[in-house]
């Protein structure tokens, strides 16, 4: 499928990496712009509008619990604010507060979840040594979702294609609506759980090995976490730089836990007893 080379961004994220998001430099960026299409901005007017399109921390790490099942779901995707905030950096190529974290490997996104983990009192699902990770799935710490828990949270009970709608427009930014980048997080239609942009904006790394072929069911074994071993990391939900049929909830995707992209990112999830 088409993908953009990481290795091409790599210039760029060096210079990009660390910095603050500065808002009133948004700010500015959009007045010119408007200038330069002819209108006549009103600043604050402007900023208003921004502000109030940004949500605050707390709202960014709000879980969902799924009905019936004993875990929650981040209700958004793991913001750049939210990542910033535990790391104290911002690798993502395409910067604000509100948009999804990107350019994180696999491996990066268990260190986040047992930063937060920590930060918030909760026990550490991962046992982190160098490249080798195990999941205490029974904590109740922050982790990432199976394939299977990704699945059933991304389909809400419904019969979609998309996570909400069979219309991907009105739920997922893609290829053809995108404007080649990410968007600020919840600005589509939620699914039937009220989660936000489970298909779009950033894929979405899962837990498991990749083992099988491309299409995934509900079929398979709830409690199943993957593969003992592998050599691909399992990651879903289509990106704004794919065509509309990645983004549907039954397609699963592979890359080495490694591997980072300004179209890739995560969520977070916990186990509840």
């Amino acid at each position: 499928m088409p993908r953009h080379d990481p290795e091409g961004y790599e210039n760029e994220i060096s210079e990009l990496n660390g910095e603050i998001y500065d808002l009133k430099e948004e700010i500015e960026r959009l007045r010119e712009l408007v200038i330069e299409l002819g209108g006549d901005p009103d600043v604050e007017e402007l900023e208003t509008q921004f502000v109030e399109s940004d949500l605050s921390l707390e709202q960014m790490k709000e879980m969902v619990e799924i009905p019936e099942k004993n875990y929650a779901i981040g209700k958004y995707q793991v913001t750049q604010a939210l990542w910033e905030s535990v790391m104290g950096n911002n690798p993502s190529h395409f910067k604000g507060s509100s948009r999804p974290v990107e350019m994180v490997d696999w491996f990066e996104c268990v260190e986040f979840c047992n930063k937060l983990s920590e930060k918030e009192g909760l026990e550490k699902a991962y046992t982190i040594n160098g490249e080798e990770v195990e999941c205490n799935f029974e904590v109740n710490g922050y982790r990432l979702p199976t394939d299977w828990e990704w699945y059933f949270a991304a389909k809400a009970n419904q019969d979609f294609e998309y996570a909400g709608s069979d219309n991907i427009d009105e739920v997922a930014w893609y290829e053809d609506n995108s404007n080649e980048e990410t968007h600020g997080v919840g600005q589509k239609k939620a699914n039937g759980f009220g989660l936000y942009d489970m298909s779009g904006n950033v894929e979405e790394w899962c837990w498991d090995w990749f083992e099988g072929g491309w299409e995934f069911s509900l079929e398979a074994t709830e409690d199943s976490t993957g593969p003992s071993t592998g050599s691909y990391r399992v990651f879903r939900g289509g990106s704004w730089h794919d065509v509309a049929r990645y983004a549907s909830v039954s397609r699963r995707f592979r890359y080495g836990p490694s591997f980072h992209s300004s179209y890739l990112g995560f969520r977070l999830f916990r186990t509840i007893r």
